[in-house]
């Protein structure tokens, strides 16, 4: 009886232990879960942020070339979805109706943003008057070959202004002078035809016929340059001379030039000789005549001696 008593109780022992451990493996398989689910969530959340679109704003852009002084047309723009931080802080479009018929003032190439600063305002209407900068002038030169750079001048394009002339002084001992009159000057206009606004065969033979003709280029200039360059114009030969892009140095008036200065002849001078002042006095006696000859201090210079 005894030994049966003590049975059941070792089995009441072993059964609380195994509820016990199955308590215990229920709990901790909870616990596994809990953080399993906590990691898979997280990492749900994550891929779902990362496949989410990034915020994007809409600007208007080119599709193809438009050349200086083009009027802008539908055909010409497209709307492009944007990251904000990529986008400069004013001055872009976000609509192709509130570019439409404005006038390009600089060169835009396919897929730059359109921006204010590039364009003529839109008031300014249609032509080359829309290309001139507030407070500047455009003015037209006659050029060949020669002057012109050989006809490769293309608007936008910088150029130094040289004129060979007759100088109005003689004190400079020279015929000709040749001197820097303009410097780092925008070229507006080739010929007179606006970029952009002549077909592709228009163009190929104007660029063909300038090494052999006569033509035309429009300067964007101030004031003071604009005389400057009208009395070069009228008085002597004007020559253009291409400047790199990326030069903005302009160097300091060091006079004109002539000839002697270019081969490296230094001007000579004469010195003019003075006669001295003298005094003359006839002396006659008889038959002989003496005429002598004094300076300006009463010394006797010469003396010369005729008979009668």
């Amino acid at each position: 009886m005894q030994t049966q008593s003590a049975l059941e109780q070792a089995k009441r022992k072993g059964r609380s232990r195994s509820i016990l451990f199955l308590v215990a493996a229920l709990a901790f398989a909870g616990l596994v879960a809990f953080v399993v689910f906590g990691v898979v969530d997280r990492f749900r959340q994550q891929l779902d942020a990362a496949n989410q679109p990034e915020p994007t704003e809409s600007v208007v852009v080119a599709v193809e070339e438009i050349g200086i002084g083009v009027e802008i047309q539908p055909e010409h723009l497209d709307l492009a979805e944007v990251a904000p931080e990529l986008l400069p802080e004013e001055g872009t479009f976000d609509t192709v109706e509130s570019i439409v018929g404005r006038t390009a003032r600089e060169r835009v190439l396919p897929g730059e943003f359109l921006r204010e600063d590039r364009l003529a305002s839109a008031a300014a209407g249609i032509g080359l008057n829309v290309l001139v900068t507030p407070g500047m002038r455009a003015m037209t030169i006659q050029t060949d070959s020669q002057s012109g750079v050989g006809g490769f001048l293309r608007p936008g394009y910088k150029v130094d202004a040289v004129v060979t002339i007759r100088p109005d002084e003689n004190n400079l001992k020279a015929k000709w002078v040749t001197e820097t009159i303009l410097q780092d000057v925008k070229v507006l206009a080739v010929g007179d035809q606006l970029p952009g606004l002549e077909s592709e065969d228009a163009g190929n033979r104007r660029r063909q016929s300038q090494a052999r003709r006569h033509n035309f280029v429009t300067l964007e200039v101030d004031v003071d340059q604009a005389e400057r360059l009208a009395l070069a114009s009228a008085r002597g030969e004007l020559h253009l001379a291409l400047r790199s892009d990326i030069d903005l140095e302009t160097f300091a008036d060091r006079g004109p030039l002539i000839t002697n200065e270019m081969v490296g002849l230094k001007q000579k001078r004469r010195a003019k000789v003075r006669k001295a002042k003298v005094e003359t006095a006839e002396v006659i006696t008889g038959e002989k005549t003496v005429i002598e000859k004094f300076d300006k201090t009463g010394k006797k210079v010469s003396e010369t001696r005729r008979s009668r």
